[in-house]
């Protein structure tokens, strides 16, 4: 399984130490960013992205806090990976995969214009990334856009992740994080409405969305 059909050959053989990655891939490389909300689920779908790479012999790189420091990366060592970008394996991702957050964090930090665009492209291929996906929602898969416009190199893939649902899919395809949203949240109102009639208390929920508020269930 290849993205590229040509590899540079002047980087060393990838090797860690204590607190310096020296980067030198042998393999074609796979880029993960997370950008927007945390939702339940996004480290399930990193280590499921993070073991087919293995599988198919594709190198792993983790973007941390989404394009925040990717778009402000100036300073590059083609042989030394930035500290906001991690190798992944399915040992340092495997045992994390039922826990909730991100495990490369995320941010909303977006893509606004043309030289933050090109600024995280030059980081992107200067470390040899062939293929790109991010987890995200709307704004994040038109961060994606940017990139896949921009550049002649780089396969970029998106993983549609936002509890509001908002993204334009086909019937009946839901975004991850909305089932579970919506499931928690129906148990708290049930559970929030036995007690009030228990207590004969009001109570006032709002709930997170870029509609919310547009319903208050009392």
């Amino acid at each position: 399984m290849s993205f590229t059909s040509e590899r540079p050959n002047f980087f060393e053989a990838l090797k860690e130490d204590d607190t310096k990655v020296t980067w030198g891939p042998e393999e074609d490389v796979c880029g993960i960013i997370v950008g927007g909300s945390s939702v339940p689920g996004i480290n399930s779908c990193i280590a499921s992205i993070v073991n087919t790479c293995v599988n198919n012999g594709i190198t792993c790189l983790g973007i941390e806090r989404g394009f925040r420091e990717l778009k402000k990366c100036t300073r590059i060592e083609k042989t030394q990976l930035p500290s906001f970008i991690k190798k992944l394996t399915m040992e340092n991702v495997g045992k994390r995969y039922m826990e909730g957050g991100s495990l490369l964090y995320t941010s909303d930090e977006q893509l606004r214009n043309e030289k933050e665009t090109e600024t995280a492209l030059k980081v992107l291929e200067t470390y040899q990334v062939s293929l790109l996906i991010t987890i995200g929602g709307v704004e994040t898969c038109q961060s994606a856009n940017h990139l896949f416009s921009m550049s002649k190199t780089i396969s970029v893939r998106h993983i549609p992740k936002t509890i509001f649902n908002d993204l334009p899919l086909p019937p009946n395809c839901t975004t991850f994080g909305y089932s579970t949203a919506r499931q928690l949240g129906t148990e708290i109102m049930s559970n929030t409405s036995q007690d009030a009639k228990a207590m004969n208390r009001w109570y006032i929920i709002t709930c997170l969305g870029w509609r919310s508020g547009s319903n208050i269930y009392i």
